[in-house]
């Protein structure tokens, strides 16, 4: 991809997520600026609604307080359905205070103790069918499972000469099928407009959460009454008493509504008073403001990418002139002086800088030519000096071994009396030398293995292995030195165990670890070699008792001429190499070494070997292989070393 195609991909790519940021932040601004509208709207017209229903209520309780005043309760019922017609009234009763008790409601029981007194309340059948009848009882059904009704009601006393209480007059309007009045105030808040043929807002009553009373039509063209409100709805107003705002879809279209609570006299939430403001005209509010926000926007977005394209058009062809120069510096051509349009001030700058970047480099290159030739000649030196050195270790750690096997035998030969009876002082000189021979034998040992190793002489040639007789071999190499030291053998181990492994080098890692045990354990102490397997690995543990060794000292044991120095090591001597070379055989199998220890106590030495067959990590030609080597031996509290 070239500059000049991703400068205006990048520019087109920032433009465009700018201008959908900023488009989403106009919708969103837009959608919630007319949602707000449209809801403060509905908010408003809930809050007349709820007052305008208040008052009608209390303009017909004030109508029945009129009637109470000077009512007789001896008057018929002939004259009570008189009044009831004139004033608008469902039900219009009276009784006296002699009268038998019937079931009351909170309203009337309030005016029989003297207190005139309205508010909403609920009639089931039975009492429909008392205060009016079977005929009321069917005018005011709603349809479906809904067999009550609910009253606007009032209550007053009707009071003798002497003052008290002789009876009541009460009465109210049934809400059910009241359309006149969901009519009247919805013709208060919206008038007689409509949108496509939809009526701006709509006005409901429900009883519970059944529609009693509503200019809300159904399918059919008829009052949607009888039909009930959602479930979210009735357990917000009806179940926990609170008002509900949100948009909700009305029969076949989206309304934004407000639902308001219905307490009766009683105090029970009974009903929801419901006003909706139809969805469709603040939808198309929204799109035509985002149309006027889209066109301007996308008219500006197209000139500002005419005009970043013709800048950035302007800005790449020079730093295209700088990428040909800098690749023909890459292929070697120092002499092709560079071409380049003027462009911006800073351009040309770098334009400067490049032919002034370009002699540096030139000169540079020469230099470095002449170094690179220098450092070639001290690197195959290096190697040389190296290979020399590698091989001289070999030659004399290998010369090195007949002597001292020879000095080392001759001084056994003479302290076993061989060659005729010794002094006690003597003795103890050819003890001594046979001890010093013994420790130049591991080193010769550990030096010659390390120049096979470090030469890429020392590979893996692995193979199906009795390791409980490599073991048996690795003692009976040891066994003097654990002899020397009083120290008691005892082994945890099958009577055969089967595992690929080299048994060579297997046999080199035992013979460190038991003459580690020997050299470092407590004299007189237990050495115990544990051997364990299951189907994936195969481990072997030498513990011995003695000082051990801290978690701090831990961290030298398997590293290349290190030793421990401490107490307990006064006077023990290594090369340092042993349990480095026990690391590296362990990884050429695929496996690690651990070391655990309770300072004082015990101190333990493990190597885990996969058991099954293992590439070697760097295999290479084995022309002759270390037979054992004893190396520095001092574990920490616990710690592994591993691939």
């Amino acid at each position: 991809m070239s500059l000049r195609t991703a400068l205006i991909g990048g520019a087109t790519i920032l433009l465009l997520g700018v201008f959908a940021v900023l488009g989403a932040l106009a919708v969103w601004s837009i959608h919630h600026g007319v949602v707000r509208e449209a809801q403060s709207r509905v908010d408003r017209n809930l809050a007349t609604l709820v007052s305008y229903f208040a008052e009608q209520e209390d303009q017909l309780a004030d109508r029945v307080i009129d009637v109470a005043r000077g009512w007789d309760l001896r008057t018929g019922q002939d004259r009570l359905r008189r009044v009831r017609e004139d004033l608008g009234l469902t039900v219009l009763n009276a009784r006296r205070v002699d009268e038998p008790a019937l079931e009351i409601d909170a309203v009337v029981r309030r005016a029989f103790a003297g207190q005139a007194t309205h508010g909403l309340v609920v009639f089931d059948e039975e009492r429909l069918a008392r205060e009016g009848g079977p005929a009321l009882e069917l005018a005011l059904a709603v349809g479906g499972e809904r067999r009550g009704a609910l009253f606007w009601w009032a209550a007053a006393p009707v009071f003798g000469p002497t003052g008290t209480v002789d009876g009541v007059v009460y009465g109210g309007r049934a809400l059910n099928h009241h359309h006149e009045l969901v009519d009247r105030m919805r013709d208060l808040l919206f008038g007689n407009g409509r949108f496509h043929d939809k009526p701006l807002g709509t006005i409901t009553i429900f009883l519970d959460d059944v529609r009693i009373a509503t200019n809300v039509l159904g399918p059919d063209g008829r009052r949607a009454v009888g039909t009930r409100a959602s479930p979210d709805v009735r357990r917000r107003v009806i179940e926990e008493g609170l008002p509900w705002r949100d948009r909700a879809w009305v029969v076949d279209t989206s309304y934004l509504s407000g639902y308001q609570p219905l307490t009766a006299a009683d105090g029970r939430v009974v009903g929801m008073l419901y006003v909706g403001l139809l969805e469709a005209p603040y939808v198309a509010q929204k799109r035509a403001l985002l149309l006027r926000f889209a066109a301007p926007s996308l008219a500006a977005v197209v000139l500002v990418l005419i005009a970043v394209s013709l800048v950035i058009r302007r800005l790449a062809k020079p730093l295209q002139q700088l990428s040909v120069a800098a690749t023909q510096i890459g292929e070697g051509e120092w002499d092709k002086p560079l071409v380049a349009d003027p462009s911006f001030s800073e351009i040309d700058a770098l334009q400067q800088a490049f032919v002034r970047m370009q002699e540096g480099i030139r000169a540079r290159d020469q230099t470095l030519r002449t170094n690179n030739l220098a450092l070639a000649d001290l690197n195959e030196r290096l190697q040389r000096t190296n290979l020399n050195y590698m091989e001289m270790l070999g030659f004399v750690t290998h010369e090195l071994r007949s002597p001292v096997a020879a000095m080392q035998s001759l001084a056994d030969t003479l302290s076993a009396g061989l060659a005729g009876p010794l002094s006690e002082q003597a003795l103890q000189i050819t003890a001594r030398i046979s001890r010093n021979g013994a420790e130049l034998q591991d080193m010769v040992r550990d030096y010659l293995a390390l120049s096979r190793l470090e030469r890429g002489e020392l590979d893996l040639r692995a193979s199906p292995t009795d390791v409980v007789e490599v073991l048996g071999d690795a003692v009976e190499q040891t066994s003097p030195l654990l002899v020397a030291q009083r120290m008691q053998l005892r082994q945890d181990a099958p009577a055969t165990l089967t595992a690929v492994v080299d048994p060579d080098l297997l046999r080199i890692v035992l013979v460190n670890l038991l003459g580690n045990a020997a050299k470092y354990g407590a004299p007189g102490g237990a050495v115990l070699v544990t051997l364990t397997a299951d189907e994936a690995e195969l481990v072997i543990r030498v513990r011995n008792d003695g000082p051990g060794f801290t978690e701090a000292e831990a961290t030298k044991l398997f590293g290349k001429f290190l030793r421990l120095r401490n107490q307990a090591t006064r006077g023990k001597r290594g090369s340092g190499l042993g349990l480095y070379l026990c690391q590296e055989i362990a990884r050429l199998h695929g496996g690690r070494m651990r070391a655990q220890s309770h300072p004082g106590e015990w101190a333990e030495l493990s190597i885990e070997l996969p058991r099954g067959a293992h590439r070697a990590a760097a295999p290479c030609s084995a022309r002759q292989r270390p037979r054992s080597s004893e190396g520095d031996h001092h574990e920490p509290s616990e710690t592994s070393v591993t691939d």
